[in-house]
């Protein structure tokens, strides 16, 4: 609720749920101090470090982020290498497949025209054997007639 003087009003239930420090928090706040303190009032100083160590230490880390990062990044392209080679030896075989596929008519053909040839040939050796045998059977009979008479 705003006030006209430009005040924020807090309703009086907020601080009602808040719980109230008990001993046993003070005595745990003094233990903790005891402890950082060492009771000279200043602290450990192995628990400090300045700027320049903390800089140094940064710059560390962030060159052996930047190594692992490096090596990682080549073992990824020694890696990508690796599965191109085995694609490119996929890519070759399915080539060597398609070609083998592309060329079946082509072997069929020829194996048909092959079978043509041989029966062609078969056909021409039949008839000269059957022109061969008439001729000369009707030579014989020619001769065989001329000799009788």
């Amino acid at each position: 609720m705003d006030n006209p003087n430009g005040l924020h009003i807090v309703s009086d239930d907020k601080f009602k749920t808040s719980p109230l420090p008990t001993v046993d928090h003070y005595t745990q706040t003094i233990d903790n101090e005891e402890k950082y303190n060492n009771g000279n009032g200043g602290g450990n100083m192995e628990d400090y470090v300045t700027h320049r160590e903390l800089q140094s230490e940064l710059e560390k880390q962030d060159l052996k982020v930047k190594n692992q990062f490096t090596e990682t990044n080549s073992k990824i392209n020694e890696l990508e290498i690796k599965m191109n080679s085995r694609f490119n030896k996929i890519d070759a075989r399915f080539d060597n497949i398609n070609d083998k596929f592309d060329s079946l008519p082509e072997k069929i053909e020829n194996i048909v025209m092959k079978n043509n040839q041989e029966r062609d040939k078969e056909q021409k050796e039949t008839r000269r054997y059957l022109w061969g045998t008439i001729f000369i059977g009707t030579v014989s009979m020619i001769i065989s007639i001329i000799a009788l008479f």
